[in-house]
Order: C-alpha cells, then sequence, then structure tokens
C-alpha cells in the first residue's frame, strides 16, 4: 500500500549552529516563547547589527536597507517573513504542523560558509571556529538531542514523531508508523576539510601582497586514505546524504558559476557581470570564491566553470556509494555534474537534485550551469533517481510559464511566489514521466522563499508584477489527503495566510500544497508529490540494494545484495574468501523487507562454476559461455557460494512471458507453461507485457499442468478449473462461488488447456462441495474410498462428467 505523504529534501533546521553560532539566530528546539524571543541580542536594536542580512542583500541585489523589525515571541511582527533570511523558520512546533499535515521526510542539512563566518563584524560564539565541519558535526549532534527532546515530551525513548534514519527500510517503517522520517546530511563548501592548497599562485592576477580577507586554516592536504576515514566517520555518525561540492571549488571538483560569492578571471578584467568585491556599507570585500571561466553559448551560458570532478572527487563518490549513502548534484559544475552523471550510470547508481530550477523554463542570469537541462532530468530519471525544485525559483521575468501538453496552464501572473513555484514543480512532474518529485525549501539557507500572491506585501521592486488573471486563493479550513482539517496558522499573536504572508515558516508547507490546488495544479499532478517522501526512501533503498553491499543485522547476521535481493552469508570464511576488502555496513532495521529473488536479468555464478539467470522471479541454469555470451552480453555475473541459489524458486510468476531463440512464446500462469500459438493471440491478451529471451529448451523445466484448484475462462467463456493435474469443465459460474476464495479465473486462449487430460491422476481424492461421498481416482475411474487423508474438495457438478467403477 502507497504510503502517503510528501518529503522536503533541503532543510537547513539547525542553521543557528553555523556561520559562528550566533549571527543566524533562534533554535529549532525548546518552546517557542524560550527559542524565539526578539532577536535584539543577536541582531542589535532595530536589527541594525544583522550582519549576514545586510551582505546578503548585495549578494542577491536585494533593495538596500539597514535593520529590521525584532519581534519575535509573542508578536513575530519582526519574524518569520518571506523576506528575512537570518531568523528561525523550522522550530519544532512549526515542524510538527507541517508533520501532522502530510510532511514525512525530511533531509536535514547541517550548513555553514566559512566567509561568512569571518567576515568582518560577525559575532561567533564561544568554542565556534566559523569551520565547516566543526559546524556540520554540530549541527548533527542538535538534530540528535531535538530527537531526544522530542522523544522525552511524548512519553520516553522512540516514542515521538520527529525520527532520525539510518537505512531506507528504517524510514520507510517510520512513514508506515506516521512519523517524520529525519535524513541527516551535510551541504558546505568545504566536506570533510577538502581545502585547496591556498598561496599568491591562486589569484595570479591580483597583487601578490593581497590575500582574501578569509584565509583557510591550516588542516592537512586530503587524499584517499583521508576521504575513506572521512565518509566513514560521517556514516557512523549517522550522516547519509551529502553534497561533495557547494559554492566554492574544492578537492572534489568544480563549483558552479551562479552564485553572488564567486567570480571569475573575466571578472578582474571586466566588473560588470559579477563584480569581483561586494561593496557594502562595511567597505569593499574580495569575493571568496575565484574561477576560472569560459562562455558556452551552445548551453547558453554567459560563463561557466571550466572544472570538473576531480580524481579525488570520484574516490569520494565510489566511498559514498560503497555506503549506500546518497548524492546531491546541486550547486556543481555543469562539468562537474556531466562527470558524476556518468560516474553514476557506470555504477547504475540513483542520484538525487534536492533544489533547483530548470533551464528549459529559466531566463537571464537564472539560465545558468547550476541548473538542470532536459537531458540532466532524463538522466537522473533513467537512474532512479529523483528531483526537488527550489521552492524560490525567481521573478516573474526569469520564470516562464510552463506549458502542459494538453496546452492549459496554471498562468505564472505574479513572480516570487509561490506562483512561479508552481512553473517548475509542473515541469519537473511531466519530465520525471510518473517518478516521485519533492520540495526544495532551503529552510534557514539564505535562500529565501515564495513571497505573497496577495496583500501589501506584494512587492514590485523584485520584478513581481501581476501579468493576467488573478488566481484563487487558498481557502481555510482545508483538508489534506489524508483526511487532516488545516485552519491557518497561529504563532503567538500572528496568524499566517499562505497568500497574505508568503511560506513564513516550515509549518506552512501544508498550506502550500492547499494553494497550488487553489491555483489549478490538478490532483493526478499533486500525486508525485503527495507520495515523495516514500518515493525518495524507494530512490534510496535503490542505492543502499547496491550490488555487493553487505550488512548485518543486529543478531550478527550478514547478507550480500546482489539484484536487489539479500542473499545470507553462511560463515565468516566464505565473508572473506568472497568480499575481503568490503565494507560491512551495520543496520538495527527489519530486512524482511528486502527481497530474497534478485530482479529479472540478474545474472549469478556459484562456487561451482554454474552460472544462473532470474526470469520472471524464478532461476534458469545458464548451460553453456556460448549462450550465456550470445544473450547477456558482458553483464556482470556476480560471484556467490554453493548452493546459494536454492532458495531462489523454479517455476516463474504467473504472467511471465518467455522466448525460446527459436522463436517460441511460452506464458507462465499459476505454475504452468502454455505456448501461445500465434502473433495475434500474443497481441491480444498480453500486448505491451515484456517478453523476456531465454535458449532453446529453456522452459522444459516448467511443469505444463497447471497447480490444482487453478480456473481458467478461455476467450469464448468456457470455464476449467485443475484438479489432480486434469481440466475439468465449470458448467455454471455460479458453482464456483465458496470454491476459488480469493483466486483469480485466469484468462486464456480457446483450448489453451487441450493438452491436459480430462481425468485427474490416479490416487487423487475429492469429492463435492457440500457431499459425504469421497472418491478416489483408481485406473482413470472414480471409486468411492474413506479415511483419506488429503481431499480436494470441488465445485457441484465437478464430478458428473467422470466415469465411475
Amino acid at each position: 500500500m502507497a504510503i502517503y505523504g510528501f518529503a522536503d529534501l533541503h532543510c537547513h533546521q539547525f542553521a543557528n549552529l553555523g556561520f559562528g553560532g550566533v549571527e543566524f539566530f533562534g533554535s529549532p528546539s525548546g518552546t517557542l516563547q524560550d527559542s524565539l524571543p526578539w532577536c535584539t541580542s543577536a541582531h542589535g536594536p532595530g536589527g541594525i547589527g544583522d550582519v549576514a542580512a545586510e551582505v546578503m542583500r548585495f549578494v542577491y541585489n536585494y533593495p538596500f536597507g539597514i535593520g529590521h523589525k525584532v519581534g519575535g515571541y509573542p508578536q513575530f511582527d519582526g519574524w518569520p517573513r518571506f523576506d528575512s533570511l537570518t531568523h528561525q523558520v523550522v522550530h519544532r512546533e512549526w515542524l510538527e504542523r507541517a508533520w501532522r499535515g502530510g510532511m514525512r521526510l525530511m533531509v536535514m542539512l547541517a550548513v555553514n560558509n566559512e566567509w561568512m563566518a569571518h567576515f568582518p563584524m560577525m559575532a561567533r560564539a564561544d568554542g565556534n571556529d566559523g569551520t565547516d565541519m566543526q559546524a556540520a558535526w554540530f549541527q548533527v549532534e542538535g538534530a540528535k538531542e531535538l530527537q531526544d527532546e522530542i522523544d522525552s515530551d511524548c512519553g520516553g525513548p522512540g516514542k515521538g514523531w520527529y525520527r532520525i534514519v539510518n537505512d531506507p527500510m528504517e524510514a520507510l517503517d517510520v512513514m508506515r508508523a506516521g512519523k517524520l522520517a529525519v535524513v541527516l546530511g551535510i551541504e558546505v563548501d568545504y566536506l570533510f576539510n577538502s581545502y585547496r592548497p591556498l598561496d599568491a599562485s591562486s589569484f595570479p592576477q591580483l597583487d601578490p601582497t593581497t590575500i582574501p580577507p578569509w584565509v583557510p586554516p591550516p588542516f592537512p592536504a586530503l587524499d584517499e586514505a583521508g576521504v575513506r576515514a572521512a565518509v566513514k566517520d560521517a556514516y557512523d555518525r549517522g550522516v547519509r546524504y551529502v553534497f561533495p561540492i557547494h559554492f566554492a571549488n574544492n578537492m572534489f571538483g568544480g563549483s558552479a558559476y551562479q552564485n553572488g560569492l564567486a567570480y571569475s578571471e573575466i571578472d578582474l578584467q571586466n566588473e560588470v557581470q559579477n563584480p569581483v568585491t561586494l561593496n557594502t556599507p562595511w567597505g569593499a570585500f574580495l569575493k571568496p570564491n575565484r574561477m576560472v571561466t569560459v562562455p558556452d553559448p551552445v548551453l547558453g551560458f554567459a560563463q561557466r566553470n571550466v572544472e570538473g570532478l576531480t580524481p579525488l572527487g570520484e574516490t569520494l563518490l565510489r566511498e559514498l556509494m560503497g555506503y549506500g549513502m546518497m548524492f546531491d548534484l546541486d550547486h556543481m559544475s555543469y562539468q562537474s555534474r556531466q562527470d558524476s552523471l556518468a560516474l553514476a550510470e557506470q555504477e547504475q547508481y540513483p542520484v538525487v537534485s534536492g533544489h533547483t530550477g530548470f533551464n528549459d523554463i529559466l531566463m537571464g542570469k537564472k539560465h545558468n550551469e547550476t541548473q538542470l537541462s532536459l537531458l540532466d532530468v532524463d538522466r537522473i530519471r533513467r537512474l532512479g533517481g529523483m528531483v526537488a525544485p527550489i521552492i524560490l525559483q525567481g521573478n516573474i521575468s526569469e520564470v516562464q510559464t510552463w506549458t502542459r501538453p494538453d496546452g492549459t496552464s496554471v498562468p505564472h501572473v505574479i513572480g516570487v511566489s509561490t506562483n512561479t513555484f508552481a512553473q517548475a514543480y509542473l515541469y519537473a512532474v511531466e519530465k520525471m514521466q510518473g517518478g516521485p518529485v519533492a520540495l526544495g525549501t532551503d529552510f534557514n539557507g539564505f535562500a529565501g522563499v515564495p513571497g505573497p500572491r496577495a496583500g501589501s506585501d506584494v512587492y514590485p521592486d523584485q520584478g513581481t508584477v501581476v501579468f493576467g488573471p488573478v488566481l484563487p486563493e487558498a481557502t481555510y479550513p482545508f483538508t489534506t489527503g489524508e483526511g487532516v482539517v488545516m485552519d491557518q496558522c497561529v504563532a503567538g499573536e500572528r496568524t499566517f495566510h499562505i497568500d497574505y504572508d508568503g511560506l513564513a515558516h516550515v509549518g506552512l508547507l501544508p498550506d502550500l500544497i492547499a494553494d497550488l490546488q487553489a491555483m489549478g495544479v490538478r490532483p493526478e499532478e499533486l500525486d508525485p508529490l503527495l507520495h515523495s517522501a516514500e518515493g525518495f526512501a524507494n530512490v534510496w533503498k535503490k542505492a543502499w540494494l547496491r550490488d555487493g553491499a553487505l550488512v548485518r543485522t543486529g543478531d550478527g547476521t550478514v547478507w550480500v545484495i546482489y539484484g536487489q535481493a539479500r542473499f545470507h552469508v553462511p560463515d565468516p570464511g566464505t565473508l572473506q574468501g568472497l568480499f575481503p576488502n568490503t565494507q560491512v555496513r551495520e543496520t538495527s532495521s527489519n530486512v524482511d523487507g528486502i527481497p530474497q529473488v534478485p530482479v529479472d536479468g540478474t545474472l549469478l555464478r556459484e562456487g561451482n562454476g554454474t552460472i544462473w539467470v532470474i526470469a520472471g522471479g524464478a532461476r534458469f541454469h545458464v548451460p553453456d559461455p556460448v549462450i550465456q555470451r550470445a544473450l547477456f552480453g558482458t553483464a556482470p555475473v556476480h560471484q556467490l557460494w554453493d548452493h546459494a541459489m536454492d532458495g531462489v524458486p523454479v517455476v516463474p510468476r504467473d504472467g511471465t512471458l518467455l522466448r525460446e531463440q527459436d522463436g517460441t512464446v511460452w506464458v507462465v500462469l499459476d505454475g504452468a507453461r502454455l505456448h501461445v500459438p500465434d502473433p495475434p493471440t500474443l497481441g491480444r491478451l498480453y500486448g505491451g507485457e515484456p517478453i523476456i529471451q531465454l535458449w532453446d529448451g529453456a522452459a522444459d523445466s516448467i511443469p505444463t499442468a497447471p497447480n490444482d484448484g487453478a480456473v481458467f475462462r478461455e476467450e469464448r467463456g468456457t470455464l476449467w478449473g485443475i484438479v489432480g493435474g486434469a481440466r475439468l469443465p465449470v458448467a455454471d459460474p455460479a458453482v464456483l462461488d465458496g470454491y476459488i476464495g480469493g483466486r483469480t479465473i485466469l484468462l486464456v486462449w480457446n483450448d489453451a488447456l487441450a493438452a491436459l487430460p480430462t481425468v485427474p491422476k490416479d490416487g487423487t481424492t475429492l469429492k463435492e462441495m457440500g457431499s459425504d461421498q469421497t472418491y478416489m481416482v483408481e485406473g482413470g475411474r472414480l471409486v468411492q474410498a474413506a479415511g483419506a487423508d488429503h481431499v480436494e474438495v470441488l465445485w457441484h457438478g465437478a464430478l458428473a462428467g467422470l466415469p465411475k467403477t
């Protein structure tokens, strides 16, 4: 049964512990009263000491202005607001409202920016050095402490609704229980201290005596051994999702040339498009992230970073794959993303773009290398990955109206709003072709959120101009897809409305979905979002169940994964002999949800050299290397031990179509193979179903008689029941009531069962329903019998046509 619930794949809940630990104000823990008071202590009277907010105004070209209203609890007249960048918007009380409104999964990303943490006048908390990895570990621990806090409030360990999950099976269990699955991740510029060496040669066109205002700390240069150790450490701390690259080039690869902290060699010569310096009220400061860029008119980019994934970056991705961790493509340079996708395709590993835009519908500066192309989206989809549009997409001049294939649209009439987000969301839904599409909020990430669609706070100086009909507003109360009735959110003395306040905090995410509905997003278009939590868990599950992965459960049992199925490694000798250098993942989850039969097409070799292929959920012995090469080419063959395949069925599941090399097509129904007589019959009854190619004689091991109890209907309406390997006619469908129970009557072509005998095999004991007389078949005739251990109970009239002694 599908799990209802949406996912946010990009949330910085504990940003208050990053950026030096002071400037970003407000804890997500505790009560609103205690955690979100007036922000004067951090930002000064009238907010005039909010350095980060003022810097970001210049980075994002926001209107000039110093200070802000400081009113937190109980008035909340200063914040949270759609245009506030430095105040907590993911407090646990607001997050609880989102959860009650259908949120079932959140990727909680630790975040930081070292340059901002060291910016002049930026305060830092005692013991906070402003470095990326210290900030990351503070935030990871903060999430664990919040889980404990909520557990305590809910009655004890494990009883809270906020559950940090360590693997996709645990995430699915949490969601089935109606709770919020929290995946821990990291998004920083210098993941695992991946600083590049910094010296005067890094800035060849600057005066050698000039250095950036922030200099990386003297960490040892990262190497392959350091990467492996760092990934293991992160995994052991509970991290399951990372950004290899963020705003700056690092040891793993090149960053996208799109953010306000980057500059290029071209900028050094021409400070027009992206000035080298940041002209703030505190003076001009050199931007920290230098890149070498080139124009790319073919891709439509004014400039793009020339750097791609480094060899150490490839090492990082392979290590992440080894642990079944998710990595995000966002913020990578165009070339880094292409390199990463190529590696993922080589390894058939799903990837995520968790807060993105789409160049097909973006214009101006928004059309740049950090956004996805249609080809990127398609490659992600084919890998079994997923995308999540960032909720703040742009203004009216930057985002086009997306028109559906049927010519209709939700017209983009007001920018920087949920109406803008709708364009990107509808684009993603169509291009993902039924795959999950989540939200990428970037809450607490200095990225901004959708503003109001109505009221006095709709501001035209951001390019927000109404160009068309006024779309309907969300109405309160509204009912979620789970039937939960939700009225307007109230915090302290303030009441929020999604269309008049914008997406002011996380608690308004259910309102966002109601707003999409009000604007005309169709129910079927919302399905990919309303099931995106389960969708992400399944994407993660594909990564976690990667071929060759080793998993140890709490009882010490070790399983190896092949073809997304688990095989019990029988002893330590086998483990060491077949998998000597493979990391064994520990899990506390129940692995019963992992299949024990691999997906079709999986090739496996036992210790004695026998090679099996999986078709229709059954194993078939590949007879020789010639057949293997002819039918399966260079597909990998996974090594197992003798008898590892004994638990895999030998008869395919119902409905499997098999084609032998001579063209014979078989369909498997209720444990038997039936020869499909001709192409018209194949197309008429099984059109569009996949046919698995095997060799001549491959189906010989499948019985020709269906299982006893099967019932078939021929196309002309004749009904047959299978008893003792024979077909018995059913004169009246009504007599089957009470006989077939929940079994399905299988449709076949006329005379499909003609080869079966009409008398059950000798030794079959049977009687009709409601009768006390029992018979046994002897010599092809019914003989009265009594005291049989097993009796087939048949429908009324089933024995009428059988000869009796």
